[in-house]
């Protein structure tokens, strides 16, 4: 029995489908209600994380701070909850799923932000 994919058949592959009969199926975006459960389900992890950093920000309150590490604790603590509770009714009501889409990303796109500017200060001051 020969094997399925070799070295000298990776480029011609008649096997698998081609890209045009891939879209005209409709494969390549999830349907509709998957992605209405993953902003709901994004959603809800980020207000799980919120109330885990609840105590903490009942006992030592919300930052004011308006410098960039300020503002990014600022949107944690209180921006990121408001637009997860605003993708969930968005999701529910299946309208502008691409808004609720993008305030599920947000949190992400923060910490990885958050990221960035501390390889910038390393790069600048060093250790």
């Amino acid at each position: 029995m020969t094997p399925r994919f070799r070295s000298d058949n990776l480029l011609s592959m008649p096997d698998l489908p081609s890209t045009h009969s891939l879209l005209s199926r409709g494969w390549c975006l999830p349907p509709r209600r998957y992605f209405r459960a993953a902003i709901v389900v994004l959603a809800a992890y980020i207000l799980a994380a919120w109330l885990a950093d609840l105590p903490a920000i009942v006992r030592f309150g919300i930052e004011w701070d308006w410098t960039p590490i300020g503002l990014s604790l600022f949107a944690q603590q209180l921006v990121f909850p408001l637009l997860a509770v605003a993708a969930i009714v968005l999701a529910r009501l299946d309208r502008h799923l691409w808004l609720g889409a993008i305030f599920v990303a947000l949190p992400p796109a923060n910490l990885i932000l958050g990221v960035i500017m501390f390889t910038i200060g390393i790069m600048i001051y060093g250790f």
